[in-house]
């Protein structure tokens, strides 16, 4: 019987070379397209595909290395995002969409990610 792995819990993000405080998990999509099936009449399936923009969101902490105006403002940038397994992901090209809802009871604020490809790096060895 192998020893247990972590698969979960931890996760470092990074946006155009700026190191964010996660508050909890994040969400990464990096896929590039979405299918969806079709059932013929005579009972054959098949799909269509459609699509989609990768992206990476989040809640992070409003702390003094936290800018809104710089976040809000980045265009054009590298998002990698690093799981508690080891795994990486990277979104390159990407924009903040410039929406940043603060919570200032928890001193948070919420930032989305899209990106125009999405790949998730070769797992660790």
């Amino acid at each position: 019987m192998s020893a247990a792995t972590n698969v979960g819990g931890t996760v470092y993000f990074k946006a155009g070379g700026k190191t964010l405080s996660a508050e909890g998990s994040i969400t990464v999509d990096l896929s590039a397209f979405e299918r969806e099936e079709k059932v013929g009449m005579d009972g054959e399936v098949h799909y269509t595909e459609t699509p989609v923009a990768p992206f990476i969101e989040g809640t992070f902490f409003l702390n003094k290395s936290a800018d809104p105006n710089e976040i809000a403002a980045m265009v054009d940038v590298t998002v990698k995002v690093e799981l508690g397994s080891g795994r990486t992901g990277t979104l390159r090209n990407a924009f903040n969409t410039g929406r940043l809802p603060i919570d200032t009871a928890a001193g948070t604020f919420a930032g989305k990610w899209i990106g125009k490809q999405g790949v998730w790096d070769p797992p660790p060895a």
